[in-house]
């Protein structure tokens, strides 16, 4: 994303997995920054928010399951 003063600190990727809170499980473990864990939303994903070093944010998360709020 950025080396060397390439780029722009502060860019948003967003990466689709399989398993979002298994990941944020090894994430704690290891340190890493977590602005935000695991949070479900009313787009039908469940993201958490990670930091890198040179103040990158990265939404990472899985599709749930929609919910019909009319049953």
């Amino acid at each position: 994303m950025c080396e060397g003063g390439q780029g722009n600190p502060g860019t948003w990727l967003c990466i689709y997995m399989e398993n979002v809170d298994g990941l944020y499980e090894e994430y704690k473990k290891s340190g890493a920054i977590v602005a935000q864990p695991p949070t479900d939303y009313p787009w039908n994903m469940r993201e958490m928010l990670v930091k890198d070093l040179d103040g990158h944010c990265l939404r990472m998360g899985h599709r749930i399951p929609e919910t019909d709020e009319t049953a």
